[in-house]
């Protein structure tokens, strides 16, 4: 097993304090054991400012494994690929491009490093490798998964030569797109880099790189604060979540833990990718039609009270709490657009985020949550709200989509999102790959019982 002595270790702890509470007192940087009793009670409840209560859930009421991971992955895959031409964008720049709405697939992606059409991003080839490293090795096992996740990467993320009608070389490409710490830690990896000084060693390198842009503008997705504490780990962590959504808090950590080793050993990398997962956990362990306890209030005081640790992701999630509201079903999105509701929802995506694009891990989990929680009950319009969002738009509509798969399966899964899917980059056979990948994922858990 690989290990890290960069992230932040628990020891047990009284009955009486939750394995969070815990956790925080270890944490230098938590600025109090946990939420005070009116803030716990305020976690239990719907929060009052709600503009109403969350939507009734019009689909099967109850959810098979199966469909369960099945979902997971495919709600992942749509959500991506139908974000993918809007990585690095402004929200105001996503809704001036689609002012009728982010609702299909998109075959004109114009940015500087376009996507072909059905194509997902890396954030998704890493999460389909954890998918499968997890079947293939019965669980996390740090070693196979970055196997898996190399493997990935120097099959689709490595650059492709370009050629003109005349066969001349135009240039390079990578023929899928990967975030910036993604590439340079695999890059590292294939290069021979011992995997566990990897994160230290591209911090520098970034952190370098940032000194010598503290001049310019940093309103650039280019110029964010990727590293070892950014939204990578989260954005790969929910198959794990679903396959050990039984094992318990403590095992569930241990694997988050295990997983990211060679990437994001960082207490605030950790906790964001531990937030992700028992988020998934949590939606695998439900079941929709329960109108009491599958609720958006029940997940942030799961989410609060016995995960998150560190002062920045409490911060973010009790802000998100505080101020959290359910969208209406919107039928016609470009009034939606133009209207109070998303005036509202991006201005509380804009208290969560850092200019924009929640590059930080704690804020890429809020605001997954914000698009989640806020269309709860409507899974579909959940993940068209993530990728309207633009910033890491890919990231953040997979992981939205992967939450709600866990929860309500795959039927809401659009057909003309599945058909896309199989008409695009990815063709039938990465389509049924994905399937297939959902489905081995199921029978690990019910064989392990994890």
């Amino acid at each position: 097993m690989l290990r890290s002595s960069s992230v932040a270790s628990t020891s047990g702890s009284p009955a009486a304090v939750s394995p969070a509470a815990a956790r925080r007192r270890q944490h230098a940087g938590a600025r109090r054991v946990g939420p005070p009793p009116a803030a716990a009670a305020a976690a239990a409840a719907p929060s009052s400012s709600s503009s109403s209560t969350a939507a009734a859930w019009t689909g099967p009421g109850e959810v098979s494994d199966e469909d369960k991971a099945v979902g997971c992955l495919l709600g992942a895959a749509v959500g991506n690929v139908l974000a993918a031409p809007y990585q690095g964008d402004r929200h105001f720049e996503v809704i001036r491009l689609r002012r009728n709405g982010v609702t299909d697939f998109w075959k004109y992606d114009i940015g500087a490093h376009p996507v072909q059409y059905g194509q997902y991003t890396g954030d998704y080839a890493n999460l389909l490798a954890v998918a499968t490293s997890l079947s293939a090795s019965r669980g996390v096992e740090p070693a196979a998964l970055l196997a898996a996740l190399t493997e990935a990467y120097a099959a689709g993320g490595s650059s492709v030569e370009l050629q003109s009608p005349d066969g001349s070389s135009t240039g390079f490409e990578p023929a899928r797109r990967y975030s910036l710490y993604d590439r340079l830690v695999m890059d590292a990896v294939m290069a021979g880099t011992d995997p566990l000084k990897v994160p230290e060693l591209a911090e520098r390198y970034l952190a370098e790189t940032t000194r010598r842009h503290a001049s310019s503008s940093s309103d650039r997705a280019d110029r964010e604060p990727h590293g070892p504490s950014d939204l990578n780990a989260a954005a790969r962590a929910a198959p794990i979540g679903l396959a050990y959504r039984r094992a318990g808090g403590e095992r569930l950590l241990s694997a988050v833990r295990r997983s990211l080793e060679f990437s994001h050993p960082t207490p605030l990398g950790l906790d964001a990718a531990h937030v992700a997962a028992a988020a998934a956990a949590w939606c695998a362990r439900q079941q929709p039609g329960d109108v009491v306890g599958a609720t958006p209030a029940a997940l942030l005081a799961h989410l609060l009270n016995d995960v998150a640790v560190t002062a920045e992701m409490c911060g973010k999630l009790r802000l998100l709490r505080d101020n959290l509201f359910q969208l209406d079903e919107v039928t016609d999105w470009r009034a939606f657009y133009a209207g109070p509701q998303w005036a509202r929802l991006t201005a509380l995506f804009s208290r969560l985020s850092f200019h924009g694009f929640a590059t930080a891990g704690s804020e890429f989990v809020a605001v997954v949550l914000l698009a989640l929680l806020t269309s709860w009950g409507r899974p579909e319009q959940a993940v068209i709200v993530a990728a309207s969002l633009g910033g890491h738009a890919p990231a953040t509509a997979q992981t939205v989509g992967a939450l709600a798969g866990s929860l309500y399966g795959r039927s809401w899964v659009p057909e003309r999102w599945w058909r896309g899917l199989g008409e695009g980059a990815e063709g039938e056979a990465g389509r049924e790959a994905v399937v297939q990948a959902g489905r081995a994922l199921a029978s690990l858990e019910l064989a392990e019982g994890l």
